[in-house]
């Protein structure tokens, strides 16, 4: 049942961007895919802590390519600085 359950969320999420699974609320996948009726407490619990994981990876993810992008735009502003540096210094 677990893995179903599991399987279920990555075949439901698989192709979205990181930005669409974080802004999900997760209360309201169990209502969408109507399993509030099917599920036990126990199993409901356990398929958005899930759920609650994913968007924890993904809000990693998107963290990370903050972090990556501002670390490449700070480069390349300091690869133009010195390449203007290097242009103005060759006679």
């Amino acid at each position: 049942m677990v893995q179903g359950l599991a399987a279920l969320l990555v075949k439901g999420l698989s192709g979205c961007e990181a930005e669409e699974i974080v802004s999900v609320e997760a209360s309201s996948v169990i209502e969408a895919l109507g399993l509030s009726a099917s599920l036990t407490p126990s199993r409901n619990n356990g398929f958005l802590n899930m759920f609650r994981l994913m968007q924890k990876k993904a809000l990693g993810f998107l963290t990370e390519v903050c972090r990556v992008t501002q670390v490449l735009a700070t480069l390349s502003s300091k690869l133009l600085i010195l390449s203007r540096v290097i242009e103005y210094s060759i006679p």
